[in-house]
């Protein structure tokens, strides 16, 4: 059982006859949409990351192609 769901549940269990089961759901699935809002962003920022590292990588191999690295001269027939 995750941290937030337990305390979901201790909170309802404490205020037993103040929360009613429809507002205790409507906290639940809240901290769902927290807990996927954060997943969203990690995933997000990691892409964004790789993007950049991509990025980098084929200007990087771009320049290797512009760059003659053997003697043209000697390939003339």
């Amino acid at each position: 059982m995750e941290p937030e769901h337990d305390d979901l549940a201790q909170l309802r269990s404490l205020n037993e006859g103040d929360m009613s089961a429809e507002m205790y759901n409507f906290h639940e699935a809240i901290s769902e949409m927290q807990r996927a809002e954060e997943e969203v962003l990690d995933n997000h920022k990691a892409i964004c990351d790789y993007m950049q590292h991509a990025q980098q990588r084929t200007a990087q191999l771009l320049q290797l192609t512009r760059d003659v690295d053997y003697d043209q001269d000697e390939f003339d027939f």
